[in-house]
């Protein structure tokens, strides 16, 4: 049995990715656990993999919170983990962004060059001006001790993308032959099994979306005007754990009865009984960053597994390659900016598309991550 250890800085439940990842571990009597993670501070659900996983949290510095004791905490983390994971002797060693760097990087140097299979995964691209300008500095100076130390180092390193692959190669001049693809699909129980299902029999068109949210970052605007002056009778909720001061205060001044936020969004089990009841699920993201510009969002891929057809930006390059056609869920690359010409007849699902079920779950590509990175 290997003994396993996972570094994930940021709360499990923030990361659905990271908790369908472990889920799938702890099922397998391969391995022996061990996980080090922060506690949430937004009143989720805590994550618990009910299977005996071991996971160790701390306290997660808050925005609040003096400068001092922000460093006091982040210290404490990496100070406490580093000593666990020095007592674990684990054989292979995972850590998700650089954040969560500090605890891998003490141990690989101090005990063990040789015997530990390191992994590397990251939830997102973080391009090299990225760093430069807007990283804040903990994690600027995580990544340069990465670079000079663990890039080399590590046996495998993920991105979500073939597109992010390749620029975070480029970036940060990798081996390609320790880069692999580790795709945010949703767990195949969340399989839409009914074959029959199509958008909507009533007059409403009812649109969802899930997720983080801000202003800058999305074209929430310019949906909402789309939504607010259109003929047909269409509606629009958000459910949202994340979103900034200044976007739930617009929504707010909106005062429409077709646009509803939940603040307290929804747990992630809970998602496929909630996104069945909606006709359209968003992608709202705008390309401000190349984070964004090549990404094909978890969202993309759990609206489809529940059979909801997708809008998403024409900005986002690497979406384009799950457009469909002629067949259902339809998957549509929108102008945002210019929706308001758009007719949402011509957007609607086609009566004679057929239903096909989507073929993106977590689990295949969890199967071969640990033949070909944990235990090759």
């Amino acid at each position: 049995m290997k003994k396993v250890s996972i570094l994930h800085y940021m709360p499990l439940e923030y990361y659905p990715p990271v908790t369908n990842f472990l889920n799938y571990l702890s099922g397998s009597k391969l391995f022996k656990l061990s996980v080090y993670s922060t506690y949430n501070s937004k009143n989720r659900k805590e994550y618990d993999s009910k299977r005996g996983t071991t996971i160790f949290r701390a306290k997660l510095p808050h925005k609040d919170d003096t400068v001092l004791v922000r460093l006091a905490n982040f210290f404490k983390y990496n100070i406490n983990f580093t000593y666990k994971i020095f007592r674990e002797k684990p054989d292979v060693l995972i850590y998700y962004e650089s954040i969560s760097v500090l605890p891998a990087l003490f141990y690989l140097i101090f005990k063990s060059r040789n015997k530990v299979k390191l992994v590397i995964i990251h939830h997102e691209y973080f391009s090299k001006e990225w760093y430069r300008t807007t990283a804040p500095i903990v994690v600027k100076f995580n990544h340069f001790l990465e670079k000079l130390y663990l890039y080399d180092r590590a046996d495998s390193i993920s991105q979500t993308n073939l597109d992010r692959s390749s620029r975070f190669a480029q970036d940060n001049n990798i081996d390609l032959n320790k880069l692999f693809e580790m795709p945010n699909y949703p767990p195949s129980c969340w399989s839409d099994n009914d074959a029959s299902f199509s958008q909507t029999e009533t007059n409403t068109i009812k649109f969802v979306y899930v997720g983080s949210l801000a202003l800058a970052y999305s074209h929430l605007e310019k949906f909402c005007e789309w939504v607010i002056s259109n003929k047909y009778d269409v509606l629009f909720d958000i459910y949202s754990f994340n979103i900034e001061r200044s976007t739930k205060e617009y929504l707010e001044s909106l005062g429409s009865d077709r646009i509803h936020l939940f603040t307290e969004g929804i747990d992630y089990e809970d998602l496929p009984k909630m996104l069945r009841e909606y006709d359209v699920g968003l992608i709202l993201y705008n390309a401000v960053t190349d984070n964004y510009k090549y990404n094909a969002p978890n969202k993309l891929f759990e609206y489809l597994a529940c059979g909801l057809d997708i809008w998403f930006s024409k900005d986002l390059i690497t979406s384009r390659n799950y457009v469909t056609e002629g067949f259902y869920p339809q998957v549509i690359q929108i102008d945002f900016e210019n929706l308001i010409k758009e007719s949402l007849e011509t957007l609607k699902r086609k009566p004679n598309f057929k239903y096909q079920k989507s073929k993106f779950y977590c689990e295949n590509i969890y199967k071969s991550v640990v033949e070909q990175r944990i235990m090759g």
